[in-house]
């Protein structure tokens, strides 16, 4: 995690996941073949599945740890997605605080709708700000992330937007350590499986994020009725330096657009392209995304 990033608008934050189920056979079920083993591949590819079919999220997700120099962060943050077939009836709304054990703290809101994102947030940096990004500008910036996977870019949807359940971490986590089951308790009111596993010792998978230390071991709980990722905890030395914690996780609620609204208490937004602190962000991350595209530009730009 990068204490700058955390000053910036949510969707940033990346700190700021053996299920058996009668639609997907990820457990050993009698059948004239011989049943195949659980594995972490087939989970992902399980919640995956799932989340193709997933039409609206309501996440409320928990993230806590220390960085390499043992300084504390807790962030919270609340996702609601709904998902359409036509962009114009897709929405996303997200709120998130952040603290660091310092005394530094700030917060970020917004709501993404085919109009473009409204962003309002009280950064310690640069003040209470209320900004809105036009819908070209968007499509720009997710140009800008999807050819610039695993990096830190302003603005990009969160992570659990397109990844409800968390396939894309679990993926990760799967990629990056030897997942395996684990004989232990669920947490209290649910059912599911703890994977644990111990971190690949392969060129390639060194973590990216140098401000956090390296994990050596993980240990993380995907939810058995609707295989969500519910836990996930990395260890060093058996200490756990961070934990991301889904504190509710509704799928397939009744979420009106309408409802996709920002109150920001009679404000109105400022475009960024006359907020200096945002529209510097979005120019930069623009240029860095067409330097490693060989100078393709922007769509909007082209």
């Amino acid at each position: 995690m990068n204490r700058t990033a955390t000053n910036r608008p949510a969707g940033r934050i990346a700190i700021l996941s053996a299920v058996c189920s009668m639609a997907l056979p990820l457990c050993a079920q009698e059948s004239d073949t011989k049943p195949q083993p659980v594995t972490a591949e087939s989970v992902v590819a399980a919640m995956r599945e799932r989340e193709a079919a997933v039409k609206t999220v309501v996440l409320e997700l928990e993230t806590s740890g220390q960085l390499a120099g043992g300084l504390s962060f807790l962030v919270r943050g609340s996702l609601r997605v709904l998902r359409a077939e036509q962009r114009e009836a897709s929405a996303v709304h997200t709120k998130v605080d952040y603290e660091f054990g310092d005394g530094l703290s700030g917060r970020v809101e917004s709501v993404q709708t085919k109009d473009g994102i409204l962003v309002l947030q009280q950064d310690p940096t640069f003040g209470e700000s209320f900004v809105r990004i036009d819908a070209a500008t968007v499509l720009d910036l997710e140009w800008a992330a999807s050819t610039q996977k695993g990096s830190d870019t302003p603005f990009a949807p969160h992570p659990r937007s397109s990844s409800p359940l968390g396939a894309d971490l679990f993926a990760d986590l799967a990629l990056r350590y030897d997942l395996r089951v684990a004989d232990k308790p669920a947490p209290e009111g649910m059912s599911g499986t703890w994977w644990i596993g111990d971190r690949k010792k392969a060129k390639g998978l060194e973590d990216g994020g140098a401000d956090l230390p390296l994990a050596d071991r993980v240990e993380a709980f995907v939810r058995a009725d609707d295989l969500v990722l519910i836990d996930v905890q990395w260890q060093k030395s058996g200490e756990v330096m961070q934990r991301v914690l889904a504190k509710q996780a509704v799928l397939g609620g009744a979420l009106a657009l309408s409802s996709f609204r920002l109150d920001a208490g009679g404000k109105k937004p400022v475009d960024a392209k006359d907020h200096p602190p945002t529209w510097q962000q979005i120019e930069q991350t623009l240029q860095r995304a067409s330097q490693a595209q060989n100078g393709e530009k922007p769509p909007s730009r082209r």
